[in-house]
């Protein structure tokens, strides 16, 4: 019995095709055709053809049958199609409405959406109209635009304190500058985000964020740990011998820190609480750490004074190793 329509030559295949070449035939046309990216008159009626070709030709035993009878014997799709119903229902397996065809594995709505980005059906042609939606060059769906990263550089003291950075930021071609709030206690690595200042999203969809990756620069005299501060506190040997009260700086202003007798070098003097104050939780602590210097001169008789010193002095190398 002659034929009507000719399902390999719509396909762009020969009869003796495998399922990997259907499929592959199928999807290059797909994506030729689909009315949301071809401007032809006939697009769609011609993209109806393709996914009827396919729906018989992917299927083996459907295959078989067109093989042997040709295109007459599916000539129920066509009576649907005048009644009004789904034109290839009894073709998709699920009797419902709409192009639900087997791609092995994928249906047509998961193959659009990934060729188009997401955009789907909005009627189907089971529920009276077309089964490409409402509007057959309808757009793909918004899509937020992707955030962008960048790195600033701020002071130790602005991170302590906290405070605002002005970003430069170029996206499109174009520059723009963002004042950008730093909080208290930041660290290296403290991220913050610029909402709307990444990539600009496609179909309406809103741009992506800019995140922005803090480092933070060194201090003069001060380092940190956490949320401590250390200073080292240089003492001469009178200091840390007779004890002495000293000045020391600290972020928020200088202290009268009380030097104990005898501190040896490497003593951490702890004042609580004058370290880092993030915005939320306990504030760290503060420590001068003791460092003895020497002086770079002696006279003989200051020499002499010290020996005599020394020589009253216990030994101090002691212990295992040492003896």
């Amino acid at each position: 019995m002659p034929t009507t329509k000719d399902y390999y030559s719509i396909l762009g295949i020969t009869k003796g095709a495998s399922q990997d070449e259907i499929k592959s035939a199928h999807r290059k046309l797909v994506r030729k055709l689909h009315p949301d990216v071809s401007d032809a008159p006939d697009a769609e009626e011609k993209f109806r053809e393709v996914q009827e070709a396919y729906d018989i030709l992917s299927d083996e035993k459907k295959k078989s049958l067109y093989d042997q009878v040709g295109h007459e014997s599916f000539t129920r799709g066509a009576t649907n199609a005048a009644q009004g119903r789904n034109p290839y229902e009894g073709w998709s397996g699920g009797g419902g409405g709409g192009f639900n065809v087997d791609l092995g594995g994928e249906d047509v709505a998961s193959l659009f959406a990934d060729l188009f980005g997401g955009s789907g059906f909005g009627r189907t042609a089971g529920g009276g109209g077309s089964p490409f939606g409402s509007r057959a060059r309808s757009h793909s769906a918004p899509q937020r635009g992707r955030d962008v990263e960048q790195k600033i550089g701020i002071t130790f003291m602005t991170a302590l304190q906290g405070g605002t950075e002005d970003v430069r930021i170029s996206r499109g071609g174009a520059a723009k500058t963002y004042s950008v709030r730093i909080p208290k206690g930041a660290d290296t690595g403290t991220k913050l985000r610029i909402n709307g200042a990444g990539e600009p999203g496609n179909a309406g969809g809103k741009p992506g964020d800019c995140i922005i990756t803090i480092n933070v620069g060194k201090h003069p005299i001060y380092r940190r740990e956490g949320l401590d501060i250390y200073v080292d506190l240089p003492l001469t040997i009178a200091e840390a011998t007779f004890g002495s009260t000293i000045s020391t700086p600290t972020p928020t202003g200088n202290i009268e820190l009380q030097i104990p007798p005898g501190a040896p070098s490497g003593a951490k003097l702890r004042v609580k609480g004058r370290g880092i104050e993030p915005e939320k939780g306990a504030a760290g602590d503060f420590f001068a750490v003791t460092k003895i210097i020497p002086p770079e001169h002696c006279t003989d008789e200051e020499q002499a004074q010290l020996d005599a010193i020394v020589s009253k002095q216990p030994p101090v190398r002691t212990g295992d190793g040492w003896d």
